[in-house]
Order: C-alpha cells, then structure tokens, then sequence
C-alpha cells in the first residue's frame, strides 16, 4: 500500500505569486500552445508563465474561456508532492514535501465538470459530469453503454475513480467486516462472491463513468529545471457528442403552460360570467384576437394534424361551446373548422366569428393544459432532445485533475485528487478573439493579368437532379415576384454543374457589400463589422 500521503495541486511559485490552492490555468496564442510551456516552464523564474496565467476572476465574476476556433487554448498545470505529514496548506513548509517519483505516477486524467442549475436559472453547489452509464459492467441490464451527458455527481461520488472499470477491478479486503470507501460505510459478508456484489450494490452511482481527457507527466528535463513533478493538459473546451437521452431540463410543466395559453382557453374568471346563464361569459374576441388564437392553434399546437396529440386537443376544446347566434358548436370541432378555412385563400374566418364564448372552469383548463403539453412535449422532442456537450455555453464549468499513484506493495493504485479549478464559462464561438483574423486571398482578376480570369476552372461540382435543375434554370425574376412556378419546359435530365470557388466568393462579396450598404440605413453598423485598412506596398528589393 502507499506509505505516505501524495497530494495533487496547482502549480506553486512564490517568485510569481503563484499558490498552487487551485490547479493553475493558462491562457496561450501559440501556434503550438504544448511545446511553448513546456519551454517556458524551463525557466525556474517562469517570467514567461506569468504573462499567459489565467486570473480576475471571481465566483460571481468568472472567467471567459475561449474555444479552439478562436485560435486560443487553455492550458492547466499541477504538482504532485509527497506529505508526510497530511498538514493543510499553509502549515508545513514545501523543504518537507518532496516531489513525487513520476515512475509512481501509474496514470492521470482531467475531467470537466459543471454546475447545475435551478428552473429558475439560478446556479447551485450540485456538480454535474459528463457520463456514460454501463449496466452490464454492474450486472443490471444488457445493453450496450449508454451516454447521458450531463449527470449530477452525489457528494459521496466526487472522488471515486471517474473510470468504472478501474473501480471494479479494485479487489475487497476480505480481512475486515466494515471498511469505509469514498465516504461511506461498506457491509462485508466474509465470502468473496458474495461481498463483490454486494459492493458493487453499494457503491455510488456504480453504472456510470466519466469523461476522461488525458493529463500528462512534463518531460525529465522540465521538472528537474522545476525541482517538481509537473503535469500539464489542454482543457477540453469543445467536443462532437451528443447525449443519448432525453434533455429533461427543457421539460414544460404544467403550471408553465397554464401561464402560457391563450386567455380565451383559460379558465374564466368569475366576474366574466353571464349571471343568467352562468355556461356563457360575458366576453368575446374581437375579428383579430380570433385570428391570432386559430394561427397559434394551427402554427404553434399542430391543431391539424392527424396524430392523438391533436386529438386529445380537439377533445379538450370540446368540453365548452361556441355559440353563433342561436346555435353553438363544440369549441373544438369549430376552431378545426375555423383553422381549416383559415389556410385556404377563399376561407373567411370574419363568416363565422362566434357571438359568444362558453365558460371554461378549472377541471377544462387542466384538461386543455394537459393536451398542449403533450403536444409541446412531443415537438420539443422531435427538435431539441439531445444535447452536445458545450451546448449551453452560459453554465459555470470546473475541472478537477487526478493521478493514479502506484502502491508499494503491488496492490491497486490510489487515486489521489486535485482541488477544484476556478469556476469559469466558455465564450461563443462567434465572440471576438484576441488573436489576428484570418485571411482569405482572392484572385486580382480585373488587374493587369486579364488571362488570370481564363485559368481559373471550376474547382467544385454540384451534381442536380432533374426537377431541381428545371426549377432553377427556368425560374425569371417575374415568376419570383408573383409566386409562379418556372414555365419554362421541363428536359427531365439531371446535370453536374461545376464551379470556381473563389469567383463565388468575389461575387458573393460584391453581393455582401451592396446589401451591408443598404441595411447601413437601419442598423447603422458598417463601422462596426467592415474594417478596411491598406496593404502596405513592399519595396523593390526590400521585405
């Protein structure tokens, strides 16, 4: 087993202010962000580390973290030192914790982690990782592993190995009756089958794993230019997954929808009923308020379609009446019949605009309620059920590292962890970026070099299928304007049709600047997002 206590931390640097509390985070413009810190940690004053450290930020205040796409990376730097004492910070001096033998280290990771938020949007103490959940390695279920994205982390599982084959792999001390694993009490049987499934039963959260990215052990020559055993990792601040399950988050409740229908589909107050016949209100909507509540039924609650949703819906509606004068109609089957009409050219919802509305109680607006949000449900699910892991850029991320130390004795490596990271958020791909724009060079094609124009042959095919090719070649500007179809003749064949690429770029970019001309009068933006400056001429000879 380990003999003495190893500990993970930030980097730690008096000659830089630098306390190691927190893992320390870089901010780097380097074409190869690795092999610049690895350089500049050869310095033992690290005067170079200082001027990309991450720092200003406060937990109401965090700091933005850029992504890749705006060629700026983050880097995280850590420690592992022997303490044989296990003193807190700040109680023994660092003379008496030597640095860890990096062939101890048997392996090392990093994983980011978030915190969750309320309904309200309000963010709270829970953590949230991004995990995979694997049944069949805890003898639950078949199936193959699944990926949950974010899930929250019980208290007791924050320092478990993130790697849940690792934790199963771990043997169980036969010799005692109780031990105590990550925080909590642990029930022996004395048979080693039985006592493996039943901790298996027991531990936190046993199914998942976490995503891991790599950390790793600085080369020889930086931690002895250190006297310390660095690690260092690229914080992950972008990735393609895409959570198998269900965004339960975005979830309407029923409460939010009641808030949200219509007034006339809510439930009607009591001074708006008729007193001489208390199943009528005293209120009615106006030709325009009509047409609003019909093109939200029919735009928004998927009114029309046949599915059960809609159904359901209609069946809801019918519980009150529309009343034409001296007829009435069940509200559903009259506003399918309002919406029908209102999607044809000669339908005409001012010829049949009810004189008056029938009273929804409480029991009718649950009911109605309880339809919407089966259909919003449904259509949520249909566009917004998963998620990819940096979605939701506004959350409050950390990231907490961790070793694998080996043990003396042969047994399992411990694992030892760090302390949680400063709380940051990540920035939008679209947000400004210190670094230098990227440019694009387009071909002189009305300089002095006319023959250029010849040269440049379509690097770029797009292969037509017939009826598209018809409607496009056909089309005039006139059949555009009065929403005609081309009437041009149809050929049937399909074409491949090539093209140069940096002609459509000239030319969408003459198209570009007419347009930000014309909306200049309304938005007044072109100072803002055109910025021209002169290339300055070489001179003969010169650079």
């Amino acid at each position: 087993m380990v003999t003495h206590h190893v500990k993970l931390r930030g980097l730690r640097s008096p000659q830089i202010e630098l306390s190691g509390t927190t893992p320390t985070l870089l901010s780097r413009m380097d074409a190869d962000p690795i092999s610049g810190v690895l350089g500049d940690l050869q310095d033992p004053e690290l005067k170079a580390i200082e001027q990309t450290l991450v720092t200003h930020f406060t937990k109401d205040d965090p700091w933005k973290f850029y992504q890749p796409v705006h060629r700026v990376f983050h880097i995280v730097l850590l420690e592992a030192f022997c303490d044989p004492y296990d003193a807190t910070e700040g109680t023994v001096i660092d003379t008496f914790r030597p640095r860890l033998d990096p062939l101890k280290i048997n392996s090392a990771g990093l994983v980011l982690r978030r915190y969750a938020q309320d309904r309200s949007g309000q963010t709270l103490t829970v953590q949230e990782g991004w995990r995979t959940l694997d049944s069949r390695s805890i003898g639950e279920g078949s199936s193959a592993a699944k990926l949950c994205g974010w899930v929250p982390i019980a208290n007791a599982a924050l320092e478990q190995d993130p790697d849940i084959q690792r934790r199963l792999a771990q043997p169980l001390a036969l010799s005692a009756a109780v031990s105590s694993s990550a925080g909590q009490t642990r029930l022996k049987l004395g048979r080693p089958d039985l006592d493996r499934k039943l901790s298996i039963m027991q531990t936190v959260e046993a199914g998942y794993a976490e995503q891991i990215s790599p950390l790793f052990v600085a080369p020889p020559e930086v931690c002895e230019a250190l006297g310390k055993t660095v690690l260092y990792a690229l914080v992950p601040l972008t990735s393609p997954e895409i959570s198998e399950s269900s965004n339960l988050d975005d979830a309407f409740t029923l409460s939010e929808v009641k808030d949200r229908l219509p007034n006339a589909l809510q439930e009607t107050p009591r001074q708006e009923v008729r007193l001489s016949d208390k199943s009528v209100r005293t209120t009615k909507l106006s030709l325009s308020e009509y047409r609003e509540l019909v093109r939200q039924l029919v735009e928004e609650l998927d009114l029309l379609k046949e599915t059960t949703f809609s159904s359901n819906l209609i069946d809801s509606l019918n519980d009150f009446r529309l009343f034409y004068g001296s007829e009435s109609l069940p509200a559903g089957d009259a506003l399918e019949e309002a919406a029908e009409a209102s999607i044809t050219t000669e339908g005409l919802l001012g010829d049949r605009l009810p004189t008056a509305w029938g009273v929804i109680d409480s029991g009718m607006e649950n009911n109605i309620a309880q339809a919407v949000k089966a259909i919003l449900d449904n259509r949520l699910g249909q566009i917004s059920t998963q998620l990819r892991r940096f979605d939701e850029l506004e959350r409050r991320y950390t990231l907490r590292a961790f070793i694998r130390v080996k043990s003396d004795d042969g047994c399992a490596p411990q694992i030892c962890w760090s302390p949680n990271s400063e709380t940051f958020t990540i920035r939008p791909w679209y947000d400004n970026s210190p670094a230098q724009p990227v440019q694009v060079a387009l071909p002189d094609i009305l300089g002095k070099d006319r023959s250029l124009l010849e040269k440049l042959k379509p690097n770029v095919a797009f292969s037509i299928p017939p009826g598209l090719f018809d409607e496009i070649e056909g089309m005039t500007l006139q059949d555009l304007l009065d929403g005609k179809k081309p009437s041009k003749d149809r050929l049937g064949i399909g074409w491949i049709c090539g093209f140069n690429i940096p002609i459509i770029t000239i030319c969408a970019f003459i198209v570009l600047n007419i347009f930000l001309q014309l909306l200049n009068f309304i938005f007044w933006w072109l100072p803002f997002i055109k910025i021209c400056v002169p290339i300055p001429q070489r001179s003969q000879g010169g650079n």
